[in-house]
Parts: C-alpha cells; structure tokens; sequence
C-alpha cells in the first residue's frame, strides 16, 4: 500500500470519529462552495465529516437535499449524498497533502492522479546527463559576436524492486493451526464438526492472508478466533464475533451479537494484521436504548455510526469446511492418521498423552514409511503392505522391547531391553514381505557377562557387535518429537 493510501485510510479514520462528535446543526450552507462546505476556505477531513453528517441526518429524518445543498454537498455528481462523497473529498486532502495542486474538479475527473513523487518507492536511482549547445550569432556593423549557451538536462530512471513470497509457505503455517482444531475434533468426538470452517485472506493489503477459524467447542458453544503471521507461524490474536462480514478494500472486519440485544462491532485491521475495535454499537430490544462504544447516545449517533459503515463494501468471507480427511487418494496415510488418534485416545485415557510422539520412518525397501508410535506408556510399530496396515512390534515401556534403532531401507530394526546398567540386550530384526518380523540376532549383558546370539563373548566382540549396529543404524529419537498435531499435519503435507 502505497504512502498515499495509507494517509488515505488514516485520514477516514480521523473523520469517522469527528462526524460522531459533532452534531447536525454544525452545518452552514450559505457560506460554503464546491467541496469546501464548513466554508473555511479548506478542503480537508473536516468537509468529508460534515458531509457525513448530513448523510447520517438525511438517513434519520428521511430529509431531502435542495438544490444549493446539492451544489455542496454532492461531491461525485451523481445527485445523492453519502460516504462516496466523504470519501472524494478525503482522497482529495490526501492528495493535497503529499503535493498534488490541481483543485477539486480536476482531480475528480482524473482520480488515479497521484503525486508523481510517492507512487513507487525507489530502490536503484540512475542519473545521466545531456548537454545541448544552442549558439546564437548578433551582427554589428564592426563585429560579430556568438554567445554559447549550455543547458543541461537531467533525466532520471527509476528501479522498482518487487520481493515474492511463496503463498504456499502461508498456507503451510495456516494449516497447521486449522489441523490443530481438526485434531481436537477427531480426539474429542472421532470427527470435525460440520459447522467448523475457516477464511485465509489478505484484510491489512500487505499481501500476507489473515486467518478467522469459526469452532465448535466441547460445551457446544462456538468460538470465531483470529489469528496473524509473526513471520514464522500464526498466532492467536484476539476473539471474535459471530457472523462475520469483511471488507477487504477498507480493512474492517463487522462482527455481529444477537443475544438479547443487537451488537455491531467494527474492527479495523492495522498493516501488521492485528486489530483493533473501532466503533461498537447497540441497540437495546427491550427498552428500545441505543449505546456506542458501551455508553448511552441519541438514535441520531447510533444510526449515524451503522450508516456510516454501512456505506463500505462487505461480504461473507469464503469459508472452508474443516476437513477431517486431508488424505484423499492415499489409503496408507489415512490408516496411520486413524491409528494415530486411535494412539493416543488411550494413551491419554492412561494419562500419558502429554508423552506421546510419533515418527514416519522407512525402515522396509518400499516408498511408504512405517508407523512408528511411542510414549511412556509403551509404543506399536506398523508397517503398511498390500492394502493394509500390519502391527510388526510392540513394547510396554522404554525398558521393554521398545524399538529404538532402525536401518533405512534395508528392513532391520533393533529392540532394546534393560533390568539395570549390569543387565541389558539388544534384538536384531527384519521385517518379512507380509509384514510380520524375525529376529536375526542379539547382543546383551548380564552381570558382567557379554553374549552374541547366546554365546558367550570378550568384551571387545561385544562391543564390535554393537559398533556394527551405531555405525549402521539410524535412531529414531532424532525423529520422535512429533505430537500428534505436527504429526498429523507432516503426514498431510510432507509426505
């Protein structure tokens, strides 16, 4: 958004509290022209207010405009008065203000006429120089005498730098917060709720989308939440209200209440993304009362608010549905997400579910990874073959047969099992083309002893034997420190 638009949207601002504050009887035709109707001899935020005003009076009292009134009043020419006219006039101060010195009418029949210094920022200027020689000769009946003139003209290039983003990056950090709502679903109730959805847009015109998650919660209520990009990943900025109207060219969010009374709130949204709440209005159902900003006004303020937003351009954003399925044309990547939260529903039920952690590993010579799921509480192992998903190990806890090591795509992972620092093994296994398992070899110790495959051994083929599986075998605790939100949302998108 360019300087210019920016003064724009602040100078609307400063108007939309004036006209509030001031009352109808401010006006005086008589002394006012074209465009300057306080009759100061400006042209500024003060004449936009004042014609605010009078569309807020002519909207209460069903008043009609004569044709002097018209004369001032209607800045666009098109025989009525509103917040279009406002908004001429404070495009025209806006334009003053940054240099521009053609008058009112000019600048109406050419609206895109911005002041040629703020309408790009420069990141690379050039300067070259072109020297014209102008001779001139003066004949005298004695001499004649030629004077050179240089002039010298300079002509400058200017190099706007534009910076991509890759929306898709967006996208991903949005994801990952509308996957941590699905989540809840699917754990609490085995499903996303129907009525949840959520809108990604751009609502502060710096090109990065804004994200508005309307919720089911458990207690059946429903939550609107909005949510801006830090640079790294969306954060929760602050609550919102029930049906949401946006207007993306004005940077306002409408958000609507209905509980007893009727509540408007209006948000503006900064560049940042963040909000602010600009005006909020109610109207009292029972005692027919009218409030803005939480305290008591006239029926002219309240009306003169909700007309004046109600001039901007709004619409329902487009929502999207929560999708509990983000796996679509892929069978495995849905039994591992089902298996999953299956996973850790009873994990949870145990009270271990803060434990839980997830990786997709590829232990087996194929392209789809297996299902490794780990917690305090003990861990499964499943692979996924011909069409199914197959259980290959399981363990009760880290100190029991837990799967710790595995080799990539050469079928073998290791178990590990320990009654103390005198007393522990590790278990070679590979995996079969049906997907069940069998034991290649062991290593262990037992009271001092050091065995291999259950024979007796030094202390150094021990430890070669071991040696053999570090340098071969990759583990998995590198990889384990996926809860099953960034485990669902990997599985979703990374794989």
């Amino acid at each position: 958004m360019t300087k210019y638009n920016r003064l724009r949207k602040k100078l609307a601002c400063i108007s939309a509290i004036a006209f509030t504050l001031a009352s109808v009887s401010d006006f005086s035709a008589y002394s006012a022209i074209f465009g300057d109707v306080t009759g100061d001899g400006l042209i500024n935020a003060s004449d936009a207010s004042m014609i605010l005003r009078k569309y807020a009076q002519m909207s209460t009292e069903y008043s009609e405009l004569t044709q002097e009134e018209k004369s001032v009043f209607d800045i666009d020419g098109n025989g009525i008065v509103n917040s279009a006219d406002a908004s001429c006039v404070l495009g025209y101060y806006a334009y003053i203000a940054v240099g521009g010195d053609n008058d009112l009418k000019y600048y109406l029949e050419n609206p895109h006429q911005i002041p040629q210094a703020i309408i790009t920022e420069t990141a690379t200027t050039t300067t070259a120089t072109e020297t014209t020689t102008t001779t001139t000769e003066t004949t005298t009946t004695t001499e004649t005498t030629t004077t050179t003139t240089e002039a010298t003209t300079t002509a400058t290039e200017t190099t706007t730098v534009t910076t991509t983003v890759n929306p898709d990056i967006y996208r991903q950090a949005y994801m990952k917060v509308v996957d941590n709502y699905v989540n809840e679903d699917l754990i609490e109730y085995g499903y996303a709720d129907d009525d949840s959805k959520y809108y990604a847009g751009d609502l502060s015109g710096d090109g990065i989308p804004e994200l508005i998650i309307t919720h089911q919660r458990v207690s059946g209520t429903y939550e609107t939440n909005y949510y801006v990009y830090d640079g790294e990943e969306y954060v929760f900025e602050r609550e919102l209200n029930d049906g949401i109207k946006i207007s993306p060219s004005e940077n306002l969010i409408h958000g609507t209440e209905w509980e007893g009374n009727e509540v408007h709130y209006y948000y503006s949204v900064n560049r940042d993304g963040s909000i602010k709440l600009e005006k909020q209005i109610m109207y009292g159902v029972y005692d027919s009362s009218y409030y803005v900003n939480g305290s008591p006004a006239s029926a002219n303020d309240y009306y003169a608010v909700q007309n004046y937003y109600n001039a901007f351009s709004w619409k329902s954003p487009q929502w999207t549905e929560f999708d509990d399925s983000p796996y679509k044309g892929s069978v495995w990547k849905n039994y591992y997400a089902s298996k999953a939260n299956d996973f850790y529903r009873m994990k949870n039920a145990l009270g271990t579910g803060e434990s839980v952690s997830f990786a997709l590993i590829y232990i087996d010579d194929d392209d789809i990874p297996e299902l490794w799921a780990d917690s305090y509480a003990g861990g499964e192992l499943y692979t996924f073959k011909n069409g199914n998903m197959v259980k290959i190990h399981e363990w009760e806890g880290a100190r029991v047969s837990s799967v710790g090591y595995y080799y990539k795509k050469n079928n073998m992972f290791t178990t590990y099992s320990s009654g103390g620092a005198y007393n522990y093994g590790m278990a070679v296994w590979k995996i079969l083309s049906d997907g069940t398992k069998s034991r290649l070899s062991t290593v262990s110790c037992s009271d001092g002893t050091y065995y291999v495959n259950g024979s007796t051994v030094s202390k150094s083929q021990f430890d070669e034997s071991m040696q053999w599986i570090y340098d071969n075998f990759s583990t998995i605790s590198e990889f384990s420190n996926k809860n099953i939100t960034d485990f669902r949302y990997d599985l979703a998108y990374s794989f």
